[in-house]
C-alpha cells in the first residue's frame, strides 16, 4: 500500500489559527463526504486537548463556521462542514480511493497529515497540488513510499472520563508522566494542578481504569 506523510500550512485553513490561539492540540478525523449542489459536505470528528475554557471557546467558534455540529463529550465534536471554495483541493483530499491512516494533527500552526491508498496516483496528485497551490504557505514532505499499514489509527473519543479526569490525565501525559523514563512525578503534577498528591493519584487511577476498559 502507498503512504504519504507531510507537514502543511495553507491560507484558508479553518482551524489551525484558532487551535494556536487557544493553545490546544487538535486531532481531526474525516469520516465521509458528499457533493450536493454547489457544495462539498464533509463529516469529521474533532477531539481537543487543552484547558476546558479554551475548548469551550473553540466549540463556540466551530458552531459559527460549521453547517452542523453535535457534541460527543466536553472535548469531542462531530461536525458537518459545507465548502464551496477551493473545490479541487477538497476533491483530491477526500477522494474515496484514499483513506486517513492517522488523524490530522493541528499543532504549532501546522497540519501533520498521513494518507494511504492502494494506488500511487491519487497520492501523487495530492503531492503535486500542494506543492504548486497558491494557498500553500508551508509544505514539507516526510515520506512517500510503499509500506505495510501495520498501525492504522481510528480516532475514538474517551467519553467515559469526567472533565477533571481528562484534565489531569492530559496534564500528566503532557508533562511526561507516562514517558520512560518518567519526566514528571505525582508531586510535580499535583503542584501544577494545585491538588494534593493523593487526589492526583486517585484521579489518574480512575482515568486509567476507564481508558483500559474501553481499549
Amino acid at each position: 500500500m502507498w503512504k504519504l506523510r507531510y507537514v502543511y500550512k495553507h491560507k484558508d485553513c479553518l482551524y489551525t489559527d484558532k487551535v494556536q490561539k487557544y493553545k490546544l492540540l487538535f486531532y481531526g478525523y474525516p469520516i465521509n463526504n458528499y457533493i450536493k449542489g454547489n457544495f462539498i459536505y464533509i463529516s469529521a470528528m474533532h477531539v481537543l486537548e487543552g484547558e476546558r475554557k479554551n475548548i469551550r471557546k473553540y466549540y463556540t467558534y466551530l458552531r459559527s463556521i460549521t453547517y452542523k455540529i453535535e457534541p460527543v463529550s466536553s472535548n469531542a465534536f462531530f461536525t458537518l462542514t459545507r465548502v464551496s471554495k477551493n473545490k479541487e483541493y477538497y476533491r483530491l483530499m477526500y477522494n474515496p480511493i484514499i483513506f486517513y491512516s492517522a488523524p490530522i494533527v493541528h499543532k504549532q500552526c501546522k497540519e501533520f497529515v498521513e494518507l494511504s491508498s492502494w494506488d500511487k496516483k491519487p497520492l501523487a496528485d495530492i503531492l503535486l497540488y500542494l506543492r504548486k497551490s497558491k494557498n500553500t504557505e508551508m509544505f514539507k514532505l516526510l515520506s512517500f513510499r510503499q509500506e505495510k499499514n501495520s498501525n492504522v489509527f481510528m480516532i475514538k473519543n474517551i467519553g467515559k472520563l469526567s472533565d477533571k479526569q481528562r484534565e489531569v490525565f492530559e496534564l500528566a501525559k503532557n508533562l511526561g508522566y507516562y514517558n520512560y523514563p518518567r519526566k514528571a512525578n505525582l508531586d510535580y503534577i499535583a503542584k501544577i494542578a494545585r491538588l494534593s498528591k493523593s487526589t492526583v493519584h486517585e484521579i489518574l487511577r480512575r482515568a486509567e481504569s476507564n481508558i483500559m476498559k474501553q481499549i
